[in-house]
């Protein structure tokens, strides 16, 4: 304790004096920059046991003001989304960003897409000079690509398409639906439903995209009475239910599903119409929640790489190489890998 029992904090140079290692070899281990990596590791460990020891706690805010960058990255985020076909994954990505920036030594601060001025504020006063956007309303996406691109800051946008030249994060979502209407139509299905979201989105478009090449690909004419692109799961279910209604000949006996929940719901539609599962309708989906294997018939499902898409993003965001390539338009996309359960097998004739 110093004079009137303050408690006088450890400082860097309290450090270096203890390790007899000079201040500026003990800032960069203390700090995580890569050039710490040039010290040697008996080096690096001497300077971290002292740091404990001495009860050393880095400033964050202090080095901040110093050099005028915050290690944070501002991750904007639609919080009251009404596309349930995205909201389920999203945490999943946050859990990606959090894991890179950590290991980067940087924070996430998440902030709310809805009233960008605001946001915008936040960043500025706080200093705040990268920033990654999961929001998919595409005016607040245009208005952050112009205020980065005036302030000469990082971005990056997580899923849909990347604007002002910057980089955008996705799952490729195309191959997705193109591989399960072909498995599918490779079973014998050829009433091969298609439940989307709206398509002024790009995910969705993908999809939908996806889907048409599988029918393609199989040989298949496109049923535009089975395809359903709602904005809610409550107007998807009443298309569901349009679609088990049709006469046997026209009805569905597969459905591609972008989002688990879509597919959840058309198994309770389908159970209680007394139809089996996979006999009567197959079933395959987007993004292998947990909750897949435990329902009634297990779903088959899209493993979409949602942690890595957030790290990827946050790599992306601090100039760091990721393992993958972007497009010739500046997305990268991750695929995904179909996980077999028991919701979908060959048609039943």
């Amino acid at each position: 304790m110093g004079k009137l029992g303050v408690i006088m904090s450890v400082t860097l140079k309290d450090v270096a004096e203890k390790a007899k290692i000079n201040a500026g070899s003990v800032s960069q281990v203390l700090n995580g920059h890569p050039k710490a990596n040039e010290l040697k590791k008996e080096t690096r460990e001497r300077i971290i046991r002292v740091a404990r020891q001495l009860g050393y706690c880095r400033n964050d805010l202090a080095s901040s003001v110093r050099r005028g960058i915050n290690r944070t990255i501002g991750v904007v985020v639609d919080f009251k989304n009404n596309s349930h076909h995205m909201d389920a994954y999203s945490s999943r990505i946050i859990l990606g960003l959090l894991d890179e920036a950590d290991r980067n030594n940087y924070a996430i601060r998440l902030l709310d897409g809805k009233n960008v001025e605001k946001v915008i504020n936040i960043l500025q006063s706080n200093r705040i000079e990268k920033v990654i956007v999961m929001s998919i309303n595409q005016k607040t996406r245009k208005k952050f690509a112009e205020f980065c691109r005036s302030q000469k800051m990082s971005l990056v946008f997580l899923r849909e398409q990347p604007a002002s030249g910057y980089y955008s994060v996705n799952s490729a979502d195309r191959q997705d639906a193109r591989t399960s209407v072909s498995i599918l139509a490779g079973h014998g299905h050829r009433n091969i439903a298609l439940l989307c979201g709206p398509l002024e989105y790009f995910y969705a478009r993908e999809h939908y995209a996806g889907y048409l090449e599988g029918l393609k690909d199989s040989g298949l004419d496109c049923p535009n009475a089975l395809i359903s692109c709602q904005t809610n799961i409550n107007e998807s279910e009443s298309d569901i239910e349009r679609m088990l209604s049709l006469p046997v000949s026209q009805r569905p006996t597969a459905f591609y599903c972008i989002a688990d929940s879509l597919a959840m719901k058309v198994q309770n539609v389908a159970i209680q119409r007394g139809l089996n599962i996979p006999g009567d309708i197959s079933i395959i989906s987007v993004g292998d929640m947990d909750f897949c294997e435990f329902l009634s018939s297990p779903l088959s499902s899209m493993h979409q790489q949602h942690e890595q898409m957030g790290a990827y993003a946050v790599r992306i965001c601090l100039g760091l190489p990721n393992k993958s390539k972007p497009s010739p338009d500046n997305i990268y996309f991750l695929p995904s890998k179909l996980i077999i359960r028991s919701s979908f097998g060959k048609l039943n004739k």
